[in-house]
């Protein structure tokens, strides 16, 4: 079975820079690409990996990568589409909740509500000597955790 989660205008990945980014001259238009960390989802308090190896299993789509600051942070967006390969197998072992956001036409990479869906990143693919370095460089903010960090008090 094959899958599309994408991204939207409200739901991205985020990637906040830190000041050895820019000591090290690091430019974000020379990500060409990002690794996938995990897919999962939660469903009735259960957490369910829906791929066993997201390297393998899953192809991402650059669509765009977006520089911006605000008050208190300098970061990028990245905007793409991920495509999900699971095997019959399995999907059948999937928990019904998880099945049924999966079977969502437009399936986002972030599916928050009783049950949730979440695609992780990892590393930048990046297109110069020295790659930057996850931690060190950037920091990654899933979906979900922008979506707590966005929360009204």
């Amino acid at each position: 079975m094959k899958l599309l989660a994408s991204t939207s205008e409200g739901i991205f990945f985020k990637f906040t820079l830190s000041e050895e980014w820019f000591e090290g001259q690091y430019d974000y238009k020379k990500i060409k690409g990002v690794t996938i960390e995990s897919v999962s989802a939660d469903v009735s308090e259960d957490f369910v990996e829906v791929v066993e190896d997201p390297e393998a299993d899953c192809k991402v789509s650059l669509t765009s990568v977006v520089y911006e600051e605000d008050d208190f942070d300098r970061f990028v967006k990245v905007f793409c589409d991920v495509e999900i390969n699971i095997s019959d197998e399995r999907f059948a072992s999937l928990p019904d909740a998880a099945k049924g956001i999966l079977k969502t036409e437009n399936l986002n990479v972030f599916v928050d509500g009783d049950n949730t869906f979440e695609i992780h990143l990892g590393e930048f693919i990046y297109d110069g000597d020295e790659a930057p370095e996850l931690d060190e460089h950037y920091f990654y903010i899933s979906p979900s955790e922008q979506a707590i960090m966005d929360a009204p008090l």
